[in-house]
């Protein structure tokens, strides 16, 4: 048995023991409440994501997803000092922007399931689609220019789960000049390599009001309970979500850039990770780092989007100049 086996056999069997209390429907603190369903008009697709001094990168992964159809980014801000909420209050966005503070609870674990959830529960139910991302994640179309429109064939499923496609650091040492979506074109091998298997992790996609249980990177639904769906409408246990064939991305892709270069992940490492309120893990990078060795693919789906891209930030910074004179 390697060791993607004895994992999932291990959580599956931690899970039907119930040793997984936030998966538990009865009593959860990320739970959402019924008033968060209220049915009314909706339409379009918003995206709620945590940041931690990401000022450097945010208006490309804005306007990134604005290009592609995001009507509104709902960005929660766990004690930046890097000028990002400023970065984000100066205007000329093409979506609707709106930054809340978020900072950290002890005794919570996640700040970011916190956050997750706030964002549907207070917002889900004016959007079609909501997506729970990173700021060092891109969801793009394989085909077409836009993610409502390709979402449009997934309108029968609660929710949809995208794999990681994991880039790393492209050789750099530090940071280039240009943008991310441009710079790195080398990423793990997908579907992984088996011993790849902490590579392969997933981010979702839902339909607001279809949500019960707000996880990370999966999310209990009323009428389905804990499952993960895929392109092809197939359905796993989250602790079933590494299975050989389950993840697939021919039509939606999520391009995570988790490294970026070697000097952008060691200040990554050091501010420590919002998911576990700034606690420091860098034994999960390194084991990322060792697994992202076996196998690697060039990957240049994105260059496709760059010279547009490149001229919807140029046009922000002029709209934003303007308004602030």
């Amino acid at each position: 048995m390697n060791a993607q086996d004895f994992l999932m056999l291990r959580n599956g069997l931690l899970a039907r023991l119930g040793f997984y209390p936030r998966w538990d429907r009865r009593s959860n603190p990320f739970r959402l409440p019924a008033s968060a369903r209220r049915e009314g008009a909706r339409a379009g697709m918003a995206i709620a994501t945590v940041i931690k001094d990401e000022a450097p990168y945010l208006e490309e992964w804005i306007e990134f997803h604005a290009m592609l159809g995001v009507r509104a980014f709902y960005i929660y801000d766990n004690g930046s000092t890097d000028g990002g909420p400023a970065l984000l209050a100066e205007g000329g966005w093409s979506a609707e922007v709106k930054c809340l503070d978020w900072i950290s609870f002890d005794g919570i674990r996640s700040t970011q399931l916190l956050a997750f959830a706030h964002a549907l529960a207070n917002y889900g139910a004016d959007y079609r689609w909501f997506a729970l991302t990173d700021v060092d994640e891109f969801i793009l179309p394989a085909d077409g220019e836009s993610l409502p429109d390709t979402m449009e064939q997934f309108a029968h499923l609660p929710g949809l789960s995208l794999p990681w496609l994991s880039f790393g650091t492209n050789g750099h040492r530090s940071r280039p000049e240009g943008l991310v979506i441009e710079n790195y074109t080398e990423r793990a091998a997908f579907p992984p390599d088996p011993r790849q298997f902490s590579l392969l992790r997933h981010k979702s996609i839902l339909d607001p009001l279809a949500v019960d249980i707000v996880g990370c990177h999966s999310v209990g639904f009323r009428e389905h309970g804990h499952l993960m769906f895929n392109e092809a409408g197939e359905t796993v246990r989250p602790w079933e979500a590494r299975k050989p064939g389950f993840s697939r991305a021919e039509k939606l892709r999520l391009n995570h850039y988790y490294t970026r270069s070697e000097a952008e992940l060691a200040a990554k490492l050091a501010k420590g990770r919002v998911s576990l309120n700034g606690a420091r893990s860098d034994t999960t990078y390194d084991r990322r780092a060792q697994q992202y060795a076996v196998a690697t693919e060039r990957d240049e789906s994105a260059l496709r989007f760059v010279p547009a891209l490149k001229a919807r930030i140029a046009a922000r910074r002029q709209r934003a100049a303007a308004a602030g004179r």
